[in-house]
């Protein structure tokens, strides 16, 4: 039988996932929701299937197997905690919450209920960034000792005038938005959890984070990673441009990744100051990291395990962006460690 699905929310992504599932086999997608009549009536029309205001109207009405949320931020928690109790396994957009206390509340009503909870994060999908880890973890470059890696889109532009730029639908700016795809990009690539964060920004006259610098540190097994990361939101370009160094006990990996219409990505590892390897990625645009996740979570439903990117990744990421929030406001330096370590539902998600 078919996996019954329903999409909350039926803006932008959510017509994304809208159309992912509606062309995977073993998957019907049976219903939409959103609080906005004119999108649930281009769903209905779009899907014939019926969309509907609430996401309890669609958990007493049908029979479903499985729900993708794609509302802003701070509706996660009350829309998924729903999902969840009613035994529906439950797929979140990034982040899974802007609460690490919500967040974890999460993960122990999906392990009540065991039931699948996954996470919208998905640069680890892209060939580029999978090629990366493969060299990382092959020891090209040795012990990863330090990073340095950007973010930058012409994201503020672009969101003025959308729910992004409201902390209260929003939880926060860019870190929040795009630039959370970079954070758990890179905690995948090195397998660590992070130790402690100090944190500046800039709000450009906003309410929210628009162009942040942080110094992180990460622990990858019995080693500590220091980090240098940069937040843009008020690039030129509307896609993201990201760029990761990372210099090891035995050489330098570079990686760059330019998503505009060409869709270019480099990657190089440098030792005694040469080039042993080089290749780039043209029409990576190709990749579809969207149907990845979808998929990986359909397939986490039909076995009744966890996805592979879990609830307790949206955990650690909630816990580093609140620290975050804390030293710019405080503008302190925050112990992160200390904080993971006292959520019993979480040890390191990112270790393969």
């Amino acid at each position: 039988m078919a996996v019954q699905v329903a999409v909350v929310g039926l803006g932008r992504m959510g017509q994304q996932h809208a159309i992912g599932y509606s062309k995977m086999d073993g998957v019907s997608l049976v219903a939409g929701v959103d609080v906005d009549a004119s999108a649930r009536e281009q769903f209905e029309s779009e899907f014939r299937a019926p969309a509907y205001e609430s996401v309890e109207e669609v958990v007493d009405d049908l029979p479903i197997d499985a729900v993708s949320i794609v509302t802003p931020h701070t509706a996660h928690f009350e829309q998924a905690l729903t999902t969840l109790e009613a035994g529906v396994a439950t797929f979140v957009e990034k982040p899974l919450t802007v609460d690490p206390d919500k967040a974890e509340k999460l993960v122990e009503a999906a392990n009540e209920q065991e039931c699948p909870l996954g996470v919208g994060y998905q640069r680890r999908y892209v060939s580029p960034v999978q090629e990366t880890k493969r060299r990382l973890m092959s020891g090209d470059i040795g012990v990863p000792r330090m990073v340095s890696c950007h973010l930058a889109q012409n994201w503020l532009a672009t969101s003025a005038e959308s729910w992004r730029t409201d902390p209260e639908l929003s939880g926060g700016g860019l870190v929040f938005d795009t630039g959370s795809h970079m954070l758990e990009k890179l905690l995948w690539l090195l397998e660590g959890t992070p130790t402690q964060v100090a944190v500046t920004a800039d709000d450009r006259g906003e309410s929210i984070d628009v162009n942040t610098a942080l110094s992180m540190q990460i622990e990858t097994g019995d080693q500590i990673v220091t980090v240098s990361a940069g937040v843009c939101g008020e690039s030129t370009d509307l896609s993201s441009d990201e760029h990761l160094s990372i210099w090891g006990s035995r050489g330098r990996l570079q990686y760059e990744s330019d998503r505009r219409a060409e869709s270019v990505s480099s990657l190089r590892i440098v030792r005694d100051g040469r080039p042993t390897y080089e290749t780039s990625f043209e029409g990576v645009s190709s990749d579809n990291p969207t149907m990845s996740k979808l998929r990986d979570f359909v397939e986490a439903t039909v076995s009744g395990t966890q996805p592979t990117i879990s609830g307790e990744v949206g955990v650690v990421l909630a816990e580093l962006r609140a620290a975050i929030r804390e030293s710019w406001e405080e503008g302190t330096t925050v112990d992160v460690a200390s904080r993971l370590d006292d959520r019993e539902h979480v040890t390191n998600p990112f270790e393969e």
